[in-house]
């Protein structure tokens, strides 16, 4: 039980915390992605005043090349007409087309849309009507990873370039690695945060389960609900259980079965609650009595089966100043009503059983209760007498 609660608890608060994380890591990759598209655009700013400043080839080219590398981007490529590049921070890139070059594949679909600005059908609408895009690289490519591209239409104003024309398409690529590397740490101190007191508190709960709640889910579970005494299920397993032990240390055992005699005109005369009122009463009654070491169980109304740990002697010692107090009671009810009975009570020792076990120790002790309700009722047979000795022969 504990086992399976733990791992319950295990489960459970791993399910928490990867909960925990999945919501916080969603927010913190979010948050650090639209930070990184925020720096994009505050690069693609200051590398469009570079080239609409009416400068030459050469210039851009050198401011591009220095503002790659103070705002840490991997790569930033300039592109004129027909996909030629103007300028880029590696120099072995001036003059080539982009269809050439192998980076420009990785860019997926972008690429196909951002055609009509590289190859326009009007050369006056040339990157008029395409908008900055931003493509995510890694593995989690819908909002987040390991690179952002960075392309956006640009106007162009270059000194002594007119066939390079008036606009260009700036694409940016910017390393993530250090960002998803600090908020991957940050995500995984949140997984163990969280799954620090969960733990805990889970671990706490199943310790409150096991000492507090279970033993009384078990008792009711093994108790009438009616009486207080063990109901039948639980007094046979209790009682099988204990015999068996009685066996192995050559203990000595007695079973009775105790039943309320003329039960049934007490239920027609004060009515059924008042035969529970009694049953609860009795009960009581064998709490006090029976001493705590035996076994008490009602194994249906008004019967009830003791399998006590004692001589047959001291047993039918104990059993018959039961039976005397409860015939010399006057048992007062809920409504003030005063009710009188007697009991039946019939015994069996171990030391004549030729099976030791529960079913054949109750056989005999019922063969008892049965003779002392023959005799009148209020009556107790001890195994002894010969009115009970029948259960030791072959029963039909």
């Amino acid at each position: 039980m504990n086992q399976e609660l733990i791992f319950l608890s295990l489960l459970v608060t791993a399910l928490g915390s990867c909960l925990l994380v999945g919501v916080s890591g969603f927010l913190v990759v979010h948050a650090a992605m639209r930070e990184a598209e925020l720096q994009a655009r505050s690069i693609e700013h200051d590398l469009v005043r570079s080239v609409t400043s009416y400068q030459p080839v050469e210039e851009v080219q050198r401011e591009l090349q220095l503002k790659a590398a103070s705002r840490g981007l991997h790569s930033a490529v300039l592109l004129g007409p027909g996909g030629r590049v103007i300028a880029a921070n590696d120099n072995t890139m001036l003059g080539s087309s982009v269809f050439g070059l192998s980076w420009w594949t990785r860019l997926g679909e972008n690429s196909s849309d951002l055609l009509t600005c590289l190859r326009p059908a009007d050369a006056a609408a040339a990157c008029h009507s395409v908008q900055p895009v931003n493509q995510f690289f890694g593995f989690i490519p819908a909002f987040g990873g390991e690179r952002l591209v960075h392309i956006a239409p640009t106007p162009l104003a270059i000194e002594g370039r007119p066939d390079l024309g008036t606009r260009g398409l700036l694409v940016l690529e910017l390393d993530l690695s250090p960002v998803t590397q600090r908020w991957s740490r940050w995500i995984a101190l949140v997984f163990l945060a969280g799954f620090a007191p969960l733990f805990l508190t889970e671990t706490a709960l199943v310790f409150f389960l096991r000492r507090r709640l279970l033993p009384e889910l078990l008792g009711l579970a093994q108790v009438d609900s009616l009486s207080g005494v063990f109901n039948r299920r639980s007094f046979f397993e209790m009682a099988a259980q204990q015999i068996g032990q009685f066996n192995q240390n050559h203990c000595l055992c007695v079973v009775a079965l105790i039943d309320i005699d003329r039960f049934k005109s007490i239920n027609d005369t004060y009515g059924h609650p008042a035969g529970d009122e009694v049953i609860c009463q009795l009960s009581t009654l064998f709490r006090d009595v029976i001493p705590s070491g035996d076994l008490i169980g009602r194994l249906g109304g008004d019967e009830f089966a003791v399998l006590m740990l004692e001589s047959a002697e001291e047993a039918a010692a104990v059993l018959e100043s039961l039976r005397r107090q409860v015939a010399a009671r006057s048992w007062r009810l809920n409504d003030g009503s005063l009710v009188q009975f007697t009991l039946s009570i019939g015994m069996a020792d171990s030391r004549l059983a030729r099976v030791c076990n529960i079913d054949e120790l109750l056989a005999a002790a019922d063969v008892g209760l049965y003779a002392a309700k023959g005799n009148g009722g209020n009556n107790l047979v001890p195994p002894n007498e010969a009115g009970t000795q029948g259960w030791t022969m072959q029963l039909a």
